[in-house]
């Protein structure tokens, strides 16, 4: 999406100052990466040298009609209260209906190189996922994009 700012460098919508950067980090900058996108040997977090990959898992469950939703939390409670009701019992049936929805999950797993250091932090999470694309949008290093862009 693109905003037409004025001349003056105001934005139409909040009528924020787009030129005052003070506070960014000027070193980050954002990237699409799709689940068999070819990846650089750089970290995306500090753009150090890297081979090291992490795969980053995002799914959504599937409802009978064949659309996605998020809201889940019915779900989880019907598990929940089986255990409960069932005991043991119930942990084999929530065995049997995890493993179900594992089938009516849509994922996408996409790749991304991260060093050592930065992995302290935990996997890089997406700003978005698109599911129909099996893409993700991440934040990144500049020279991460940098090298992404020049290997595609």
């Amino acid at each position: 999406m693109f905003v037409w700012v004025g001349d003056d460098g105001q934005c139409p919508s909040c009528r924020g100052d787009t030129n005052d950067v003070r506070g960014l980090d000027r070193d980050l900058t954002t990237v699409l990466i799709g689940e068999r996108s070819p990846l650089p040997e750089v970290c995306c977090g500090c753009g150090v040298s890297s081979r090291r990959t992490v795969l980053v898992k995002q799914w959504k469950p599937i409802v009978p009609d064949g659309s996605v939703t998020t809201d889940d939390a019915l779900y989880s409670a019907i598990i929940v209260a089986l255990h409960v009701i069932y005991g043991w019992t119930g942990g084999l049936l929530l065995h049997a209906l995890w493993k179900r929805s594992a089938t009516n999950r849509q994922t996408v797993s996409v790749p991304i190189t991260q060093c050592e250091n930065c992995s302290v932090e935990g996997p890089p999470q997406p700003l978005r996922v698109d599911y129909e694309h099996f893409t993700m949008r991440f934040v990144v290093h500049r020279i991460f994009k940098s090298h992404f862009e020049d290997i595609l």
